[in-house]
C-alpha cells in the first residue's frame, strides 16, 4: 500500500491540536483552544471529530495515526524514574507525589479517548504509532527547515522524561545523539521567574523577555547566574533544583476525593471518558506556582525589570553555548530547532548572530502545539523509508477557510448591530484606512498555524505612534511588555532591520528579533522596543499575495514599508477562527473597521 496521509494528534499538554501530512508535507493543522475558544486548551474532542469538516479531508483518505508522546506504560515509568531521580538531586521527598500519580492515570485516559474518538470516525483499523515528545519537535524543525542536513536542536520545560535533544539531519532521517534529563531544564528555570513575577506560567513567558529589556545588569544576575549553566563535557544544564518546583500543581486529598467522584459519577452515567475532559478543565484553572520559597527569598528585594533581565540574559547565554557545542559535534552549521524554550525570538536571535552559526530555523508552532504536525511528519518519512524529500512548510497558513455563504450566514444574524459593504479594490481600500489610523481587523483565508497572526486573523495598525503600545493594549485588555510586532515588505528588509545572513527566514513566521535601523526606529517607532529590536514578519508575494498588496499599497501612500500587526483576539482568548468570532471581538472593541475577506464592516 502506497502511504500518503498521516493523521498527527498531539501530545497530552498545554495547546493540543491535530495535523495532517500528505505527501511529505503538512496540509492541514488546527488546535483546540481557537475552536473550544479555551485559551491554550488541553483537549482534543473538537478537533478530532470535526477535522474532516475543517480540513476537507476525509477519514477514508488516512493511511495511519500518529500521537505525539510515548505509550502511556512507557510515560509512568518515565514519571517514576523523574521521581527517584528528582529525591536524589534534592536529597529529600519531592513534592506533589499524588499530582505523578495523575499524571500517569491521565495520559492512559487520554489514549483511551483518542482510541475512542478515532473509532467514531472509523480510523481504528488503521496503524496506530507513538512519537517521543522531543522527536516530534525534531522532526518538525528539520523536515519544515528544507536542509538537506542540520543540527537539529530541541529544548523545553519537559517532556517524556527529557528537556532537551540533540539530533543530526540527514539523509532525509533523523539520528539523536545527546539527551538531557528532564529536570536539567533551561524551560523550567524561565517558567519559573514567569511564576516568581505573577504571570502565568507556560502561557506569560513572553512578557518577561519583554519586560527584562526594561532591566540591567545587576545583582539578581550575579544570583542566578549560579543557579544554571551549560557543561560542555556532559552536555548537561547543571541546575540547583532546591530553587524550583518540578511538579507546578498542588494536589490535596480534598482535590483527590472530588476527581475520584468525577471518575464514579462518570462511571455510573456511562460516561467514562468525560471524566478526562471535566478533571481537565478544572485542572488547568487551578493557579500554577513553578518556583520555591528559596527563589522568592533569595530575590524579594529586587525590581522585577531586574530579574527578568538576569533571567533573559542567562538563558541566552547557556542556549547560545548549547547551540555551538551542538554545532562542534555535528560538524554542521545550520541549525533547525523547535521547543517551547524557542519561543524566546531573543534567544533565536543571539544564536543565529552565533560566528558559529551559518543559518537557523526555527519550526513556526515551537511549542507543545506543534507535536501533532511533528508526530505525523516522522511517521509519514518513517513508513515511506525516507525516501521523499520535499520541503514540509511552505507557509504558516494551514487552518481552515470559510465559504461566502458562511461568512454573508454570520453577517446577515448580526444585521442589527453592523452593516457592511463588497468592494472590489480590498487591498487599496485597507492600506488607505491604515494609512488614516483606523485599527482595522482582517480577516482572510486560511486560519494561521502557530502562536503567531500572520495577517489572515490580524489587526493591523499604522506604525508611527509609539504611544500605541498603551492605548491599544488597553483597547484590547492585554498587559503586554513588548511592542506590536511590524510586517514589513522583503524587498525592504535591509532599510529596516540589520540581519545577518542566514537569520531570514524564521522572519517570515515572527519567530526571531533583529535590531533596527535609525530608518526604523525613526518612521516605525511603535514596532521598536527599548533595546533597539523588533520581532517582524516578512512579507513577499508568494507568501500571502493580498496581505503583501495591502502593505505594498500602504508603502505607497505613506512611504512607509511596514505596518503593526498584531493578533485579532481579545485579552486571554485565542487568535480569532470563524467570522463570527472575527464579529465579536470587532463588537466588544477591539477594532474599529473589520474586513472579512472582501466585505467591509462597520457598526450601525
Amino acid at each position: 500500500m502506497r502511504i500518503r496521509t498521516i493523521l498527527g494528534i498531539g501530545d497530552f499538554v498545554h495547546d493540543n491540536g491535530i495535523a495532517i501530512v500528505k505527501d511529505g508535507k503538512i496540509v492541514f493543522a488546527i488546535n483546540e483552544e481557537r475552536i473550544s475558544r479555551k485559551k491554550l486548551d488541553q483537549n482534543i474532542d473538537l478537533s478530532l471529530k470535526n477535522f474532516s469538516k475543517l480540513s476537507g479531508i476525509e477519514p477514508s483518505e488516512i493511511d495511519a495515526v500518529a500521537i505525539a508522546g510515548v505509550h502511556p506504560i512507557l510515560f509512568s515509568f518515565l514519571i517514576f524514574k523523574e521521581f527517584v531521580l528528582e529525591m536524589w538531586m534534592r536529597k529529600s521527598l519531592p513534592q506533589d507525589f499524588i499530582t505523578r500519580i495523575g499524571k500517569c492515570i491521565m495520559r492512559f485516559l487520554y489514549v483511551k479517548k483518542v482510541k475512542s474518538l478515532l473509532k467514531k470516525l472509523e480510523l481504528h483499523k488503521k496503524p496506530f504509532y507513538y512519537v517521543n515528545h522531543h522527536l516530534t519537535h525534531a522532526a518538525g524543525a528539520f523536515y519544515a527547515s528544507n536542509y538537506e542536513e542540520a543540527t537539529v536542536l530541541t529544548t523545553d520545560g519537559f517532556g517524556d522524561g527529557l528537556c532537551a535533544t540533540i539530533y543530526l539531519g540527514k539523509n532525509n532521517k533523523l539520528k539523536r545523539l545527546k539527551k538531557v534529563f528532564s529536570l536539567n531544564s533551561p524551560g523550567l528555570f524561565y517558567t519559573a521567574v514567569t511564576s516568581l513575577l505573577g504571570f502565568k506560567p507556560l502561557q506569560h513567558e513572553g512578557k518577561i523577555t519583554g519586560l527584562a529589556a526594561y532591566g540591567k545588569e545587576s545583582e539578581p544576575y550575579h544570583l542566578i547566574k549560579k543557579i544554571i549553566s551549560f557543561d560542555s563535557q556532559k552536555c548537561n544544564f547543571p541546575i540547583d533544583i532546591r530553587y524550583f518546583r518540578s511538579s507546578g500543581l498542588s494536589v490535596t486529598i480534598k482535590d483527590t476525593v472530588s476527581y475520584l467522584l468525577i471518575f464514579i459519577t462518570n462511571f455510573m452515567n456511562g460516561n467514562f471518558l468525560q471524566s478526562f475532559t471535566k478533571i481537565n478543565d478544572i485542572v488547568s484553572r487551578k493557579k500554577t506556582r513553578w518556583h520555591s520559597e528559596k527563589l522568592s527569598e533569595l530575590l524579594k528585594n529586587f525590581s522585577r525589570e531586574d530579574i527578568s533581565w538576569a533571567f533573559q540574559k542567562r538563558l541566552e547565554e547557556i542556549m547560545v553555548a548549547f547551540a555551538e557545542y551542538a554545532v562542534g559535534v555535528t560538524g554542521i552549521n545550520r541549525v533547525a530547532v523547535s521547543g517551547g524554550t524557542f519561543a524566546n525570538v531573543k534567544v533565536n536571535q543571539k544564536i543565529g548572530e552565533s560566528q558559529n552559526i551559518k543559518e537557523i530555523y526555527v519550526f513556526p508552532h515551537m511549542g507543545d502545539g506543534g507535536t501533532a504536525g511533528g508526530a505525523a511528519l516522522y511517521i509519514y518519512h518513517m513508513l515511506t523509508n525516507c525516501k521523499n524529500k520535499v520541503k514540509a512548510l511552505d507557509n504558516a497558513y494551514l487552518g481552515p477557510i470559510y465559504s461566502d455563504s458562511d461568512i454573508l450566514g454570520t453577517l446577515n444574524k448580526y444585521s442589527d448591530k453592523i452593516k457592511w459593504e463588497k468592494i472590489n479594490n480590498t487591498p487599496q481600500r485597507l492600506a488607505t484606512l491604515i494609512a488614516e489610523k483606523k485599527i482595522v481587523g482582517r480577516y482572510s483565508g486560511r486560519m494561521e498555524y502557530g502562536p503567531r497572526a500572520l495577517g489572515n486573523r490580524s489587526i493591523l495598525v499604522h506604525p508611527s505612534d509609539k504611544t500605541i503600545n498603551d492605548w491599544l493594549n488597553k483597547r484590547l485588555k492585554r498587559t503586554e511588555f513588548m511592542p506590536f510586532a511590524p510586517v514589513t515588505l522583503k524587498e525592504e528588509e535591509k532599510n529596516s532591520y540589520l540581519i545577518k545572513k542566514g537569520c531570514e527566514e524564521p522572519a517570515y513566521y515572527m519567530t526571531i528579533t533583529f535590531l533596527c535601523t535609525d530608518f526604523m526606529q525613526k518612521n516605525c517607532a511603535a514596532a521598536v522596543h527599548v533595546d533597539g529590536t523588533a520581532r517582524p514578519q516578512l512579507i513577499d508575494e508568494q507568501k500571502n499575495k493580498t496581505y503583501y498588496t495591502i502593505l505594498k499599497e500602504f508603502y505607497k501612500i505613506t512611504g512607509i514599508p511596514s505596518f503593526i500587526n498584531t493578533s485579532f483576539n481579545m485579552h486571554e482568548e485565542p487568535i480569532v477562527c470563524t467570522p463570527e468570532d472575527a464579529l465579536r471581538s470587532f463588537l466588544q472593541g477591539a477594532v474599529d473597521i473589520l474586513s472579512i475577506e472582501d466585505y467591509l464592516i462597520t457598526k450601525r
